[in-house]
């Protein structure tokens, strides 16, 4: 099951214009496993980058991403 952004607060961006913005520049294939497979984080536990599924594709959001990044964190 996928975790979803809210749309109506937060503003979708398709997984390979997000990844094209982060520093490192991940594939779209990075981004889309954080999505459905998720990483590890220090406790153990599987966390999982936001996602919702449009038209065009699969999007994801700069707020979920700091969410993503801060359960990584923990």
């Amino acid at each position: 099951m996928a975790l979803e952004i809210d749309i109506r607060h937060e503003e979708p961006e398709f997984l390979k214009e997000f990844a094209r913005g982060l520093p490192q520049k991940p594939s779209y294939n990075t981004i889309y496993e954080w999505c459905t497979k998720g990483r590890t984080n220090r406790s153990g536990v599987v966390v999982y980058l936001e996602y919702i599924a449009l038209p065009g594709g699969f999007a994801t959001s700069q707020e979920a991403y700091y969410r993503f990044l801060e359960a990584l964190n923990w």
